[in-house]
């Protein structure tokens, strides 16, 4: 199944580099407390949306709605991100998506069924997995903070920090998912890695696999669904990244970004 995945996935898409053509709003709910940036907008950002002007259904002057227009109101989102289409076809809407989360999944049914076929029980299988999936949160945090900023000049930046410092300057730019032909080599060797300790390690490793394909269907939806994201607040703490890249590095959560004070 994993050899099948690579095949199925070899030939990249062509980057979509058209610019946006529209700046839309985010969700008006479920806003963080504290949302102030450390520094200001890079230079690449829209210019600010003026201010709903006061009248029928505008939000009261300092209420959490009116807080969060105020922060994210300048926010370059994709003109795919509107609000009419469903969700899944907006989420959906690059080739290199679409390909991406085919991919991953490919590669979870494979290393899960392995993993089936050699563990003594389903409940030993269910715990070794979730245990897996924990893992990545914390992977998820270590990866952004630490790998993922890199400087460009750096002989290391080749490991996933050009693209994603690609994506803080243009953050309206499809897609928004990482190159397969970097994160596809990475699981491999992880998944090998993990092989080595045993059934309960493939286990573990479909996981981590779940985790990451949990993390990139949450950053396009960060994205791309702009009004009718499922997680505003979870959505609105990723835009705060994009406002202060030293700060909110988790994507799927916030746990470790309380946990180490970022």
């Amino acid at each position: 199944m994993l050899a099948l995945a690579f095949v199925v996935v070899s030939a990249p898409a062509p980057v979509d580099r058209s610019p946006a053509d529209a700046v839309l709003s985010v969700p008006s709910q479920d806003v963080p407390p504290d949302m102030s940036p450390r520094s200001a907008p890079s230079a690449t950002a829209a210019a600010p949306v003026p201010a709903t002007s006061a009248g029928a259904g505008a939000p009261a002057s300092g209420s959490r709605a009116a807080r969060l227009r105020e922060k994210f109101d300048f926010f370059p989102f994709h003109a795919s991100s509107r609000g009419t289409s469903p969700r899944l076809a907006r989420m959906l809407s690059h080739a290199e998506h679409r390909r991406c989360y085919a991919a991953l999944v490919l590669v979870e049914l494979g290393v899960l069924a392995v993993a089936a076929g050699r563990v003594s029980g389903p409940l030993v299988l269910a715990l070794a997995w979730l245990g897996g999936v924990a893992g990545w949160t914390l992977l998820e945090y270590l990866l952004h903070r630490f790998v993922f900023h890199i400087p460009r000049a750096s002989p290391l930046s080749v490991l996933g920090s050009r693209q994603h410092l690609d994506h803080h300057d243009a953050p309206s730019r499809l897609p928004i998912t990482k190159p397969l032909h970097l994160t596809l080599p990475a699981i491999a060797i992880g998944v090998g890695l993990a092989s080595t300790q045993g059934p309960l390690g493939l286990a573990a490793a479909a996981g981590l696999v779940a985790g990451y394909l949990g993390y990139e269907l949450a950053h396009v939806a960060a994205h791309v669904l702009v009004g009718d994201h499922p997680l505003p607040g979870l959505q609105a703490w990723h835009l705060r990244h994009h406002l202060d890249s030293g700060r909110a590095f988790g994507i799927t959560n916030r746990v470790w970004d309380r946990v180490f004070d970022t």
